[in-house]
């Protein structure tokens, strides 16, 4: 999934939040709505923190490929160093 398609996902659960609290907040929507919309927020909340997870996950990955790219510079570095 690439980060404008993650922005996309991000943006629209956001409005489902939005739309199903005030729904769920509303003095004036019935119980049963109110069920139905918490139902709403729950599932909206946890695909939102899936994408925020996966989000973190590769943020995580391009860290550690690029401390592995420094450590090799530098095992090579310090190779060329013993060399001499």
């Amino acid at each position: 999934m690439d980060s404008t398609t993650r922005e996309w996902l991000i943006k629209q659960s956001h409005d489902v939040l939005q739309i199903a609290m005030n729904r769920v907040t509303h003095p004036k929507s019935p119980p049963p709505d109110r069920i139905k919309w918490s139902r709403i927020v729950i599932a909206a909340g946890q695909a939102l923190n899936s994408i925020l997870r996966d989000v973190e996950i590769e943020t995580l990955k391009q860290q550690i490929a690029e401390l592995k790219a420094l450590t090799t510079e530098r095992l090579n570095a310090e190779q060329e160093i013993d060399r001499e």
